[in-house]
């Protein structure tokens, strides 16, 4: 049996520089990158967040409709990428906490920055990422 769940709400987080601030929730393509420049320093990496409803595989498992066996998948596809290995590993974490999607996109010109930003998870707010007490940009995740 073969079960989709499709995310609800879904942006990317940009550390760089002027891009910290930057909310592209209403872009149609996540962006996975990390761009080094000539002498091996990182310049930006990026960060995805996506939202999935989750509840109806909660419960299913839960009335035993869904066997612990199950296997879970996460699909995501290249839209044309550049120096990237065949196999590419990406780390997986669930996000600690509530964000706000936002209304921006990459190429807005003033940098739209009315949802979570590699620096908070609601930039209009100045709700930071914490951990504890700890502030990590880019995200809180278990």
């Amino acid at each position: 049996m073969h079960y989709f769940e499709f995310g609800k709400r879904d942006t990317t987080l940009y550390s760089g520089g002027t891009t910290a601030s930057r909310n592209t929730g209403l872009d149609e393509i996540l962006e996975i990158n990390k761009v080094v420049a000539n002498n091996g320093n990182v310049q930006n990496v990026s960060r995805i967040l996506i939202d999935f409803d989750l509840s109806f595989i909660s419960k299913s498992i839960q009335d035993g409709k869904i066997p612990s066996t199950a296997k879970y998948y996460l699909n995501l596809y290249d839209a044309t990428s550049e120096e990237v290995e065949a196999e590419q590993p990406v780390h997986i974490y669930m996000v600690s906490g509530s964000w706000k999607q936002g209304t921006g996109k990459l190429d807005h010109n003033p940098v739209t920055d009315d949802g979570a930003t590699y620096q908070y998870r609601d930039h209009e707010a100045k709700t930071p990422w914490v951990t504890g007490s700890v502030l990590t940009d880019g995200g809180a995740w278990f």
